[in-house]
C-alpha cells in the first residue's frame, strides 16, 4: 500500500485513465488524497501551474524524445514531484 501522508495531491495523465485509476484505488490506503485525471498531458501540464501535485502518475505512449520533453517540463514546474511513469511495454513480434 502506499502510504497517503506522503501524498495530499495526486494527479494522473495518459489515454488509459480507467486502467490507472483502478491501480491506485487498489494500493492506496483508506485515507484518500485529492486525485484529478487528465485524458490529455498539456491539461495536466497547466493544472500543474496552477496548483502543483505531491505525485504525477503519467502514462506515455509517445517516442522517447516527446517523452523527455514532457518529463522536462514537468520537472520544471515542480522540481519536487515524485512522477511514477508508466509506459506500456512493446508488442512483440
Amino acid at each position: 500500500m502506499i502510504g497517503c501522508s506522503l501524498y495530499k495531491r495526486i494527479y494522473i495523465s495518459g489515454k488509459r485513465l480507467d486502467d490507472l485509476q483502478a491501480v491506485l484505488e487498489n494500493c492506496l490506503e483508506l485515507d484518500r488524497p485529492s486525485i484529478s485525471y487528465f485524458a490529455e498531458h498539456r491539461e495536466c501540464l497547466r493544472e500543474l501551474h496552477k496548483t502543483p501535485c505531491d505525485l504525477l502518475v503519467i502514462d506515455v505512449e509517445s517516442c522517447p524524445k516527446e517523452a523527455v520533453n514532457l518529463l522536462t517540463k514537468i520537472v520544471n514546474i515542480v522540481p519536487s514531484v515524485v512522477i511514477l511513469w508508466v509506459e506500456e511495454p512493446p508488442l512483440s513480434a
